[in-house]
């Protein structure tokens, strides 16, 4: 099974649909920042500066090309968390036709022919005082101590997926607890880039950047 890993896209889905056919891909698996806006009234500043709009036209019908590769994404910073807390409480994490949400701690399996591929995400960025317990109005773009608690304990995984940098608070607890095969994440300005963490490799992707792996008996080959 080939994966297609990618970096935010900020919207821009006709891209990265593209790359993932080009790459034979079975799945995508997305860092997060995939551009979830069912409503562009509501995206956000940064939102309406550098995404695209594509996944509010696939929302609302006014494209209707079907997605033939399925997504897994966790969340981003930049991306409508009402709307994905949401779908979670409703039990409804297909937020597109063929394009599935993995909520903070939790893990799943992808893959349908051969040894299906174990896949945990933790999304969104740290923020100290959210990290403490103490909320305010832009809590939900972080990630929680409780939300680094159940992926601790969702058990072993084969594919890690952040978002925030892994030195950030709690996210060493998780690649210790989980001992996943793979970590992908995002490349984030003026932090380091691990080639691996405590001897498991790791590929970081910036905005728009893509890289196919193979998924063969329960091995990644990059």
């Amino acid at each position: 099974m080939i994966i297609t890993l990618s970096g935010p896209v900020e919207g821009r889905l006709d891209d990265l649909f593209a790359k993932a056919k080009a790459d034979e891909a079975s799945w995508v698996v997305s860092t997060g920042s995939l551009g979830i806006w069912p409503d562009p009234a509501r995206r956000s500043r940064a939102a309406r500066q550098h995404g695209g709009n594509e996944f509010a036209s696939r929302y609302v019908g006014a494209v209707n090309e079907e997605i033939r590769i399925p997504v897994l994404t966790i969340a981003g910073v930049h991306e409508d968390h009402r709307f994905l807390s949401e779908r979670v409480a409703a039990n409804n994490t297909e937020i597109l036709s063929n394009v599935h949400y993995l909520a903070n701690g939790f893990r799943t399996v992808i893959g349908a022919h051969g040894p299906p591929c174990r896949v945990t995400g933790l999304g969104r960025a740290y923020s100290e005082a959210t990290y403490r317990g103490e909320y305010h109005k832009k809590s939900y773009r972080h990630y929680t101590r409780h939300d680094v608690e159940r992926a601790c304990s969702s058990g072993p995984t084969d594919l890690l997926v952040l978002y925030e940098h892994p030195d950030a608070e709690g996210l060493r607890n998780v690649i210790f607890a989980t001992r996943p095969q793979l970590i992908l994440t995002v490349v984030h300005p003026n932090r380091p880039i691990h080639a691996e963490i405590q001897g498991t490799p790791v590929i970081s992707l910036g905005r728009g950047a893509t890289q196919a792996v193979s998924w063969k008996n329960s091995q990644f080959i990059c």
